[in-house]
């Protein structure tokens, strides 16, 4: 049974909480292949980067992140309360 784009957005989010910066990484890659615009695939691929130590890679996703968020009708997303 395939994957759907939700349950693999939930592994990636996991691979986070397990400190599996790179895993976590790969996989938000194809998701943002899949949905380009979508501002919280941007943020947690800065994480990502910003664990691995690319500091040039996490601040263009986390300037993607900020974009896309602006953009987004969902304004009250706890994703973005520290900003």
């Amino acid at each position: 049974m395939p994957l759907e784009f939700s349950d693999l957005y939930k592994v990636a989010e996991g691979l986070i909480c397990a400190k599996k910066y790179r895993e976590a990484y790969a996989i938000y890659i194809i998701l943002l292949k899949i949905r380009p615009q979508k501002a919280a695939l941007w943020h947690g691929l800065a994480n990502c980067l910003e664990k691995i130590g690319d500091e040039e890679g996490s601040r263009n996703a986390y300037r993607m992140a900020l974009k896309y968020h602006l953009m987004e009708n969902d304004k009250g997303s706890s994703l973005w309360a520290g900003w």
